[in-house]
């Protein structure tokens, strides 16, 4: 499934998700992080050693999900080294309640309980009248492949697309490697990250709001939107014939697509993009903005959870982070 919730494991205190999964909190109880891991389900992993078929042992180990309360069979969630020490899920909500201290606004578990989600809500702000409501994810994968991690996500009201700040304004991302200290690193980091995140929310507004009285024609915002989307550099003429000719259609390729985003972006700033008609972000550098956020939270995907976590970690974060510094410079414009 597409949204690959584990087992129905997901709680919220707003309304029900869209994939109506899970349990929402309607009575007005707000949890903390552990109280809300054992009510959607709890569950817990464990370390396993590896050994041949032969029966001799190898440097390696395999993270096992242990059989839960809800009939779910163990499940071997990834190999590692034998360096690796996860942090579990349980360890991880402890750390959350101990740091941040607040109630989730969600918590949920993915692909078999190999990743763990907590958000929590920041103070809201605003921007010109152009609504905006702040939360900081984290997220722990413990199946080897990822370290945990922490991201700002603001949520633009009035069309539900998540921005991605620069990180010099105090969009925090943060990684926590699965290794002996990652405990003490996690609650520490967390404890920090939180406390800078709320105090940072007043200098993101201001930062924002600059954006807001910045106006932006769009024959200005043409050569903005080629540097975020850029022609890929032709390649150069290093290998045999059949692999140039790979090369150079996978440039056409990439080409294409960075054409397709020029175009696309240009639409919702001109006019197409939700909320542009407001004072906010009609012919300004933050509308400017919002139309490369909208481009890379909603672009069509095979793969929607791949995609989601593209724009708050992957490639699409990097262009909204790459978007918000190149509409910041045109504030000091000559």
């Amino acid at each position: 499934m597409a949204h690959e919730i584990f087992g129905e494991r997901y709680l919220n205190h707003r309304e029900p998700a869209w994939h109506g999964l899970g349990l929402t909190i309607t009575d007005g109880r707000k949890l903390g992080a552990c109280d809300a891991f054992k009510l959607m389900g709890e569950y817990d992993i464990r370390m396993e050693p590896l050994y041949m078929a032969n029966g001799a042992a190898v440097e390696r180990q395999a993270i096992v999900r242990n059989a839960t309360s809800k009939g779910e069979a163990e499940a071997v969630l990834g190999t590692v080294g034998m360096e690796y020490r996860p942090i579990g899920p349980l360890a991880t909500c402890l750390a959350y309640d101990e740091a941040v201290g607040q109630p989730v606004e969600t918590i949920g578990a993915l692909r078999d309980g190999a990743v763990l989600f907590i958000t929590v809500k920041l103070p809201n702000w605003s921007v010109a009248g152009d609504d905006i409501e702040d939360y900081l994810l984290v997220v722990n994968p413990m199946d080897g492949l990822e370290a945990a991690q922490i991201v700002r996500s603001p949520v633009r009201v009035v069309c539900a697309n998540t921005l991605r700040l620069s990180r010099d304004l105090g969009a925090v991302q943060y990684k926590v490697r699965h290794n002996e200290n990652a405990h003490t690193q996690l609650l520490e980091w967390l404890r920090q990250v939180y406390a800078s995140a709320v105090d940072k929310s007043k200098v993101i507004q201001e930062a924002c709001e600059i954006l807001t009285t910045v106006k932006v024609s769009m024959s200005e915002a043409t050569p903005i939107i080629r540097d975020i989307y850029p022609d890929p550099r032709v390649p150069r003429n290093t290998a045999p014939s059949e692999v140039m000719k790979k090369r150079h259609e996978h440039r056409e390729y990439l080409a294409e697509y960075a054409a397709v985003a020029r175009e696309q972006v240009a639409l919702l700033f001109g006019g197409k993009g939700k909320g542009m008609d407001t004072p906010a972000a009609k012919g300004t550098a933050w509308g400017l903005y919002q139309g490369v956020i909208e481009y890379e939270d909603y672009k069509w995907s095979k793969n929607a959870m791949q995609a989601q976590e593209s724009a708050l970690f992957g490639a699409r974060a990097d262009i909204k982070e790459a978007a918000f510094d190149r509409c910041m410079a045109l504030v000091n414009r000559g």
